[in-house]
């Protein structure tokens, strides 16, 4: 489909038709900022195994100061949400709904382990080294975790870990007492976590959990290339083939019919429009490089100009923060750090059609990398 229209209202035009053709394609902007919780979720359960795999006991783990930490996330979340939506819309939202279900679940799992920390932590030593039991257990929290970026806790298999991991504490040799207290407290939040989710895989339950994106993309080719639309058009469509034989796993794909040409560019380049179904989470990071190294700018993502990106930063030195925060087109939203203080995390509003460059900026920071873009 062609439009020739300046281009400033052909990309108007462009997503108004989207719209109309394809009722999946526009996601609400809180969506992304929303989302902060159930990944701080997910932080915390890669952290807990970490922690148990350097050899600490688990009660020396700082569970109040993370349950606090996960409601200070949740409250900056919803303020930044706020920068593109009403708070009427917010708070009867499904993302609404989901942080606070994640916060008190979070809280009720956290909260008990951090009331028994407070007898038994002055009873137990601190570290608990050379712990095959404590070894298989941070096996299962750094699975769980992986899992836990595509499925719900409520999908996991909890039955079958606690039987696994039981099997495993009755075969293992010499224990200790850090052991015996560990084992009892995290096989019983097993088996609770298993009865909570009985009732909630019934109601929400669903056969595929690997949601994608859909986003706008542009390709500009040169007048100087002399190519007709048809052989623009092939290029591009080349070029995406080239991306997904590169992420071979990966769901990267033209929507039918999604793809428009626009001659009104000043400098007379013809640009090409399409709309991609692209993956969520963390699949999406390669493919928006693999589109930027393809030279295909991201324009929108679900029909937004914003999207909430996040970097991590190793232990806060000589100034990283600072340098962040004054990247071009970056808004920074607030920071929080991992539970062993080690990493600070810097959140950041970051405009759709900078995101490609706000990624290299990120990344060409010494001591900082991009963590994750909350995709819509």
């Amino acid at each position: 489909m062609k439009f020739n229209s300046k281009t400033w209202t052909f990309l108007s035009k462009l997503e108004h038709r989207i719209a109309v053709t394809d009722k999946s394609y526009y996601r609400k902007a809180y969506q992304s900022y929303m989302s902060a919780v159930e990944w701080r979720n997910v932080e915390m359960a890669n952290e807990f195994a970490v922690f148990l795999k350097d050899g600490h006991s688990m009660f020396h783990y700082p569970y109040f100061s993370q349950t606090a930490e996960l409601w200070s996330i949740f409250g900056k979340s919803c303020r930044a949400a706020r920068r593109h939506n009403k708070y009427s819309e917010i708070i009867v939202s499904e993302y609404m709904l989901m942080s606070l279900f994640v916060g008190v679940f979070t809280s009720i799992e956290l909260l008990p382990k951090g009331i028994l920390s407070l007898f038994l932590n002055f009873v137990l030593p601190s570290e608990n080294p050379h712990s095959e039991m404590q070894t298989h257990l941070s096996n299962y929290y750094t699975e769980y975790a992986h899992k836990l970026e595509t499925v719900p806790f409520y999908e996991h298999n909890y039955t079958e870990a606690y039987y696994d991991l039981s099997k495993k504490y009755r075969s293992g040799g010499t224990k200790s007492w850090t052991d015996w207290f560990t084992w009892q407290c995290l096989s019983t939040e097993i088996r609770c976590k298993e009865l909570i989710s009985v009732p909630l895989r019934y109601l929400f339950h669903k056969d595929d959990y690997l949601a994608t994106t859909k986003i706008l993309v542009k390709y500009q080719v040169s007048k100087m290339e002399h190519l007709t639309e048809a052989q623009a058009i092939d290029k591009f469509i080349s070029k995406i083939k080239q991306i997904h034989s590169q992420l071979p796993n990966t769901v990267i794909e033209i929507l039918d019919s999604h793809i428009y040409t626009d001659k009104s560019s000043v400098d007379g380049s013809m640009l090409i429009y399409a709309l991609l179904n692209t993956p969520r989470f963390r699949a999406f990071i390669p493919v928006v490089n693999a589109l930027a190294e393809h030279q295909i700018q991201v324009e929108k993502i679900a029909g937004q100009e914003n999207i909430q990106v996040k970097c991590n930063i190793n232990a806060v030195p000589n100034g990283i923060l600072e340098k962040v925060n004054k990247l071009p087109h970056v808004t920074p939203l607030y920071q929080y750090f991992s539970s062993n203080r080690y990493r600070l995390f810097n959140v950041l509003d970051v405009p759709v059609n900078q995101l490609t460059n706000t990624i290299r900026d990120i990344n060409g920071i010494k001591g900082t990398q991009t963590e994750f873009i909350h995709n819509f």
